[in-house]
């Protein structure tokens, strides 16, 4: 049980500034977070765990990598309600930034979800 805890000595954090987390843009997200390696070790058999590392690994480098350019964009363009069309008819509808539907696309491509939309 104690290999699951992270005991290592973290230096004192003199600043404010020094408690800011690093940038963690092309890093792969499962690699680095040891928490979440050692839950799964505690909870999934031996078998699920290796047969579930390599999928964990392959979203993280996906969410690590690449979505973190579309995500920065989607912040910075939230979506917007478009109440009415050009033509000044009420068509309620919410208009999402392009790096949006590709942080979707990631996403469904990343679990193995495919539409007849994508076909």
């Amino acid at each position: 049980m104690d290999d699951l805890l992270i005991t290592d000595n973290r230096p004192k954090k003199e600043t404010n500034s020094e408690w800011i987390a690093p940038d963690a843009h092309g890093q792969d997200f499962f690699e680095v977070d040891q928490s979440l390696k050692g839950l799964l070790r505690l909870y999934l058999p031996d078998d699920r765990g290796e047969h579930m590392t390599p999928h964990y690994s392959r979203r993280g480098s996906i969410f690590g990598d690449s979505s973190t350019h579309f995500d920065c964009l989607s912040d910075r363009h939230s979506p917007v309600l478009q109440s009415r069309d050009p033509l000044g008819r009420d068509e309620d509808w919410i208009g999402f930034h392009p790096a949006y539907r590709e942080m979707e696309a990631i996403s469904a491509v990343s679990q193995g979800k495919v539409t007849l939309e994508d076909a």
